[in-house]
């Protein structure tokens, strides 16, 4: 089993991916994307933009597509053009941001100054350029298949029997050391 904590005091990312597939179960939006986006935020940190990019096309899009919560689209879309920036996928990070520009007269104060400056990281990035990416050392994936009884693959989400129903005063599954009805619940 991961350990839900990772060196830098982080939550490891198995740890947030399995609790996305919890709150995906547990029919919890509000949660999932919580997690996914703070998920998608540590990729960034660790300078690992495909894999954030990966959890945005795989995982956190998906679901809002799924969910057609419109609450979520904003913040989510908006992010999303931010790691494509990370990417160097410039034209169409900012094509992201323009399609959201006509909503942005709706929203209060904060989000709009969000929205701003995730257009100007976006800016900063086409300007400057991202630091540099994060390359696994030679042999890590490898080695992380064949933990996974893999070999050289990387392992696929686990199937939906793996996560039990968690009770309301049991632990949250997100890794925050909280009872689940105080956290997620």
């Amino acid at each position: 089993m991961a350990k839900a904590l990772d060196a830098e005091g982080n939550f490891s990312p198995l740890a947030r991916v399995h609790a996305l597939k919890f709150y995906d179960l547990a029919r919890a939006p509000d949660s999932l994307f919580r997690v996914g986006q703070d998920l998608v935020d540590q990729f960034i940190r660790q300078r690992d933009f495909e894999g954030a990019l990966n959890m945005m096309e795989s995982i956190v899009l998906p679901q809002l597509q799924q969910w057609k919560l419109a609450d979520y689209l904003i913040s989510v879309r908006s992010q999303y053009a931010v790691v494509l920036a990370y990417c160097e996928r410039y034209s169409e990070a900012e094509a992201e941001m323009t399609r959201l520009e006509p909503y942005k007269s709706g929203l209060g104060p904060a989000a709009q100054k969000e929205l701003d400056d995730q257009r100007n990281l976006i800016a900063n990035l086409r300007r400057f350029g991202p630091p540099p990416k994060w390359v696994p050392p030679p042999g890590l994936l490898d080695r992380l298949a064949g933990q996974f009884g893999g070999k050289g693959r990387v392992p696929s989400m686990p199937s939906r029997a793996v996560f039990p129903k968690v009770g309301r005063n049991e632990r949250c599954p997100c890794g925050s050391g909280r009872k689940y009805k105080h956290c997620h619940g």
